[in-house]
């Protein structure tokens, strides 16, 4: 459950979501791939030990944060390209 604040109690502006850039969507990347790595590699620990079905489970948590950085990637890439095109333009 999440507390209510003095900020939170007032409906009448709505937050805005902060804007992608190419610097804050590597930081994403980079966040979501340092965490999946650390999965990754108890995931691997696990497997050494002879837990190979833990380990699988804990690799299948790998899923969505792998794919949440593509996205990021991909939108990255999409920035990219539209900045380049309205500097030509």
């Amino acid at each position: 459950m999440v507390a209510m604040t003095e900020t939170n109690t007032t409906m009448s502006k709505p937050e805005t979501p902060a804007a992608l850039t190419i610097e804050t969507g590597l930081e994403a990347i980079c966040l979501r791939l340092r965490d999946a790595s650390a999965v990754a590699q108890a995931a691997l620990t696990c497997a050494q030990a002879g837990a190979s079905s833990h380990a699988v489970e804990m690799a299948l948590s790998l899923e969505e944060p792998v794919r949440e950085a593509r996205t990021l990637l991909n939108a990255i890439c999409l920035l990219e390209r539209l900045q380049e095109r309205s500097s030509t333009s």
